[in-house]
């Protein structure tokens, strides 16, 4: 049952097409291309020392679905979709053939080790509703991500049930390493980086772009700390901010460089490493919080005769 083809086969049979593409949609909630954005607008949005760890915490989670997938030996199933990409709509065309054809080890599933691992973080975590109701939600995405894997013959029922298993290990270790570090955040993006390297080096390239996503991510948050109580006021900001932008200008430019070049999941490295330091940088870079100015620049205006911000 565990790895049985005829199970995937027979869950995508008693499907109505409805539903196939319902859930091939929804199957996104797992997907990197939903995570990745939700955990950086809620960090640039939120309080960036409390919020730091989310994102931290997100690409903790694919660096250890890179690393669990390398040590994989099971193949995807070999089962066809239950709908043939030119049979569906144009509109979601792209969508369901990026949900159902994956061609990437399938033990663990990584949709649903993210789906656990992330909104089970934002469920404990955020302060929208009572926790009873995040937690509901949060449930209700796992279950809907986990039965549109198999549905879509992407995965077996033993991958989704390890990646359930996995991604509650992550969180757990999440939530413990954060209570433990003095720097929860940059501590996060370390082991982001460790696991994408090991990875690495067990054979799955594509880690590449998590190794790439966590350092830069870090120099961004190292090179950002300390912002909001900077002395030296605009000065010393406007030197962060221009080697933030020169650091990451530059990486765009390899990346760009790499991948017209080879093509190599190696080249997507710098490009995800420039991501992940502008969203790191982009509170102190647009004063998107109000606590991120710093008292020095807050006073700037304030005349002695006066006492009162300009």
């Amino acid at each position: 049952m565990w790895f049985d083809p005829e199970v995937v086969r027979a869950a995508a049979d008693a499907s109505p097409e409805w539903l196939v593409l319902t859930l091939a949609v929804l199957s996104f909630l797992g997907s990197l291309f939903v995570v990745a954005p939700v955990a950086a607008w809620w960090y640039v949005r939120g309080d960036r020392e409390r919020t730091g760890p989310w994102f931290a915490g997100m690409l903790a989670i694919y660096g250890a679905m890179t690393a669990s997938k390398a040590f994989s030996p099971v193949d995807r199933p070999a089962v066809e979709p239950p709908i043939a990409v030119a049979e569906v709509p144009l509109a979601l065309q792209p969508l369901y053939a990026h949900a159902a054809l994956i061609d990437t080890a399938s033990f663990p599933s990584g949709h649903a080790l993210a789906a656990l691992a992330f909104w089970g973080l934002i469920a404990i975590d955020a302060d929208v509703g009572t926790r009873p109701a995040r937690l509901a939600a949060a449930a209700g995405i796992v279950v809907v991500v986990s039965a549109s894997r198999i549905v879509l013959g992407a995965h077996y029922v033993g991958d989704v049930v390890g990646g359930l298993v996995v991604g509650a290990v992550v969180l757990g270790a999440i939530l413990a390493l954060r209570g433990r570090l003095r720097d929860p955040t940059a501590g996060l993006f370390a082991v982001a980086g460790a696991l994408a390297t090991l990875a690495i080096l067990a054979g799955n390239v594509r880690a590449f772009a998590v190794l790439g996503a966590a350092v830069g991510a870090l120099a961004a948050w190292r090179l950002t700390d300390g912002a909001t109580e900077l002395p030296e006021g605009y000065r010393t900001l406007a030197r962060q901010r221009l080697a933030t932008v020169g650091g990451c200008g530059l990486f765009v430019a390899l990346s760009a460089t790499g991948a017209a070049l080879t093509g190599h999941p190696l080249a997507l490295a710098p490009l995800a490493a420039a991501a992940a330091a502008l969203v790191v940088a982009a509170p102190v870079l647009a004063d998107t919080h109000g606590s991120i100015r710093p008292p020095a620049i807050a006073k700037l205006g304030t005349t002695a005769s006066d006492g009162r911000n300009e």
